[in-house]
């Protein structure tokens, strides 16, 4: 309690120091009447430390404090109603990093870590590692990420407690599409293609369980005209397959046709018309 009432009169008496603060309010009616009000406030005490607080409704509901250290910045956050402490530690060095988050209510103290790594040289390739554990999650996360001819590619290894671990390859290739495949030691896999390649929107998606039959989903769009006032576009899964087309026509509103076919019986297909108007 003396570090915050510290800490409470050091902002009372920052009007000395450089600082900037913001106050915002409000009024809620009904039958019975709110007032609102947040104020918040920061300000710079020495070339390494800033402090700042945040106040709601005549109490202090946060108060923070940042130290510029030689290695990195140290945060520290305090909440007076519940003598919550939390915080992160933010080192740097080149271009590795290490952000460490705490708690001190948590049994383990450190609630997340995240590593960056300096590029390493695995023979004509460059590769940064990024792992991250969260402790409340008990999730352990390890990310490679490289760049093949022009192309970004991530591999990704998961694992939670109690789970099945899985592996993720992501490549961006330079013409903006994304392709996703992702494997469980369960045996689930799913494949995902995503992006926007010369104006045409491309989505789709197949995922299997097992030996299950896998499931597919397609999806294509495209705009036409300058403004693209026109689009088409289709989508199709195991089941059935969608078209429509949009017209953007000004003042008489915008207007979509759509066509639903099943698979199963051709006489099912259903088409709709409808519009939207700006009023």
């Amino acid at each position: 309690m003396a570090l915050l009432k510290a800490a409470t009169l050091l902002l009372a008496v920052a009007g000395a120091n450089a600082g900037a603060s913001d106050l915002s309010a409000g009024i809620t009616m009904g039958r019975k009447s709110d007032f609102k009000s947040t104020c918040s406030t920061e300000h710079v005490f020495a070339d390494d430390l800033t402090m700042g607080a945040t106040i709601k409704n005549n109490a202090i509901d946060t108060i923070y404090a940042k130290f510029h250290e030689s290695f990195g910045d140290i945060i520290i956050n305090m909440r007076p109603k519940d003598s919550k402490v939390t915080g992160s530690i933010d080192m740097k060095s080149g271009d590795a990093r290490c952000v460490a988050s705490f708690d001190k209510d948590e049994l383990s103290f450190l609630t997340k870590v995240a590593l960056t790594s300096d590029k390493m040289k695995f023979g004509p390739l460059s590769a940064v590692m990024k792992p991250t554990y969260d402790a409340i999650n008990q999730l352990l996360d390890l990310d490679v990420c490289t760049n093949i001819e022009g192309a970004d590619v991530t591999m990704s290894m998961s694992q939670r407690k109690n789970t099945a671990s899985t592996m993720t390859a992501i490549y961006k290739f330079n013409n903006g599409v994304k392709v996703t495949a992702s494997a469980a030691a369960n045996a689930d896999m799913s494949l995902k293609c995503e992006g926007d390649y010369n104006g045409h929107k491309l989505d789709g998606t197949m995922a299997m369980q097992g030996l299950k039959t896998p499931g597919l989903k397609l999806g294509w769009a495209k705009g036409h005209g300058a403004k693209g006032k026109a689009s088409t576009a289709v989508k199709a899964d195991m089941s059935q397959i969608e078209g429509s087309l949009t017209a953007k026509l000004g003042n008489f509103g915008d207007w979509t046709t759509t066509l639903t076919t099943p698979y199963s019986d051709v006489k099912d297909t259903k088409f709709a018309l409808s519009t939207k108007f700006d009023v």
